[in-house]
């Protein structure tokens, strides 16, 4: 409910300042020198984990390519722990604590640059031009709040998430010698991954639950897998993650598989997500739904399958020899853009993905 009336707030409050502000700026020029050294840098992220997750890679360059520069970000407060993971020296700024706090900071600190990373919405639109900067920076795809940037970016609607943000960077001047592989820029030592559980031998992590019902596989089909799994990969030792709030979920899947004599650990809300991190960084093979774990693997290099229902694959997926994307084949999929889901009665597209193909992917990357 929170959500809901934030995201009209968003669209009818935020719609109409960003016209005001617009109609102020008609007659403005769009500035085009960007400073060589800039001193402060705010980078605007809302939204939740997953969406941070995927932005380290564009925090990377920014880093790399301003050392000396101060670098603030926008985000709320969950999202702390997967900026940590990089390792940035990046000040969080939170949005979700104290309003006035947030404004009158990024009103009164001098930025030389804003980069809105939000695809959407509009309240970041406002919070780049309220910081000042003169460089602002965002994303061309809502025609009320382009007026408000400086330089405007071309959105692709399927083009990979962290490939789009790296777009957000073409105005500055950074080469591509400076993109880092995704997979390095998460930093994770291998003896503090292996100090942190005492099992040993292989393990499976898995994320079973979702951040919605909508993307559920349902737990039936998550048993039947393991079964499957537990009858060839007899070796590997099966790890449930995910939050507190999930646990529950875990714990009925936890009780399906004892009754068929088999054994996995629920480890949801004992982990901070670097913990997790650290155990997934110890996996032969991670599966779960599209989620922020789900990238977390994916940007920790770990053989990952990722399950899609009403999200887009191209966009938040990657297929490759490591990580396998299984989708449905409804015509109605993906119907999950710009955080806003269609109403689905039957929620159908997660339950048309078979076990079997979930399997095969399975032996395709367990070796």
């Amino acid at each position: 409910m929170k959500q809901l009336l934030i995201k009209g707030l968003d669209s009818f409050v935020g719609g109409i300042i960003c016209y005001i502000i617009g109609l102020c700026l008609y007659n403005s020029k769009r500035t085009q020198n960007v400073p060589e050294k800039p001193s402060r840098i705010l980078v605007i992220r809302p939204g939740g984990i997953g969406d941070m997750l995927l932005l380290l890679p564009l925090l990377t360059v920014l880093r790399k390519k301003f050392p000396n520069a101060e670098i603030h970000i926008v985000c709320e407060k969950r999202n702390v722990q997967a900026l940590e993971l990089a390792d940035l020296n990046i000040r969080p700024i939170l949005y979700n604590s104290n309003p006035f706090t947030f404004l009158a900071t990024i009103i009164h600190t001098k930025y030389d640059i804003a980069i809105d990373t939000e695809q959407f919405h509009k309240f970041s639109a406002i919070f780049a031009f309220l910081s000042g900067a003169q460089i602002r920076v965002g994303f061309k795809i809502a025609p009320k709040r382009n007026p408000l940037y400086t330089h405007l970016i071309n959105y692709d609607l399927i083009g990979y998430e962290a490939d789009e943000f790296f777009k957000l960077l073409s105005c500055l001047d950074i080469k591509k010698d400076l993109f880092p592989d995704i997979s390095n820029v998460i930093k994770i030592d291998d003896e503090e991954s292996k100090n942190l559980i005492a099992e040993q031998g292989k393990i499976i992590v898995i994320h079973p639950s979702a951040s919605t019902d909508y993307k559920l596989w349902h737990r039936t089909r998550f048993a039947k897998l393991l079964v499957l799994m537990h009858e060839k990969y007899s070796d590997h030792k099966i790890m449930v993650v995910g939050s507190q709030d999930e646990r529950q979920y875990a714990v009925y899947l936890r009780d399906d598989l004892e009754a068929k004599n088999i054994d996995i650990k629920v480890f949801n809300g004992e982990f901070s997500l670097r913990e997790t991190a650290l155990l997934i960084n110890r996996a032969e093979l991670f599966i779960g739904s599209d989620s922020g774990l789900a990238h977390l693997a994916v940007l920790l290099n770990i053989p990952s399958i990722t399950l899609f229902g009403p999200s887009d694959a191209k966009k938040w997926g990657i297929q490759s020899d490591r990580h396998k994307c299984i989708f449905s084949q409804r015509t109605c999929a993906p119907c999950f853009i710009f955080g806003y889901q269609n109403p689905c009665q039957s929620k159908a597209c997660m339950q048309d993905i078979p076990v079997d193909e979930v399997f095969d992917a399975v032996q395709e990357l367990i070796v």
